[in-house]
């Protein structure tokens, strides 16, 4: 499989169910592939330095990749649930993701990726799972304009 690779501009727009609301304008790197699916990739600033990121998008499926200490990784598929573990310093820490709404358009070096979400996380030392909604928004364009 052919891919194509174009410098890209994002921007980023995350949101929870209380009205907090973080955003990131960045650049990137769009890696477009014969099939129509293509991924993101790009550096968010974390609390120890750059941690990569990386979106994928095969039609209406979305993965998100953090590249951190954890090994982030969450799948957003319509009304399919998501469920993963993640080992950290303090133990194991349990995420669940319920999607509820997943938007992907793409034209050319244009896009837009538009996520809404139940989260719950819990551990050892938070037992009852703290749920909220969540919104993403991303979107994408070639560098320049």
């Amino acid at each position: 499989m052919e891919s194509n690779e174009s410098a890209i501009m994002i921007t980023m727009t995350g949101t929870n169910d209380t009205g907090d609301e973080t955003s990131l304008s960045t650049d990137g790197v769009l890696e477009e592939q014969d099939d129509d699916s293509f991924t993101l990739h790009f550096e968010e600033l974390g609390e120890s330095g750059p941690i990569l990121t990386i979106v994928e998008c095969d039609g209406q499926h979305v993965t998100i990749i953090r590249a951190s200490g954890t090994g982030n990784a969450m799948s957003f598929r319509q009304g399919n649930p998501y469920e993963s573990q993640y080992e950290t310093p303090i133990g194991p820490i349990h995420l669940s993701i319920f999607p509820t709404e997943v938007l992907v358009r793409r034209r050319g070096q244009r896009g837009h990726v538009r996520l809404v979400y139940q989260v719950s996380f819990w551990s050892r030392f938070s037992p009852s799972q703290d749920v909220s909604v969540r919104r993403l928004d991303l979107r994408f364009r070639p560098c320049g304009h």
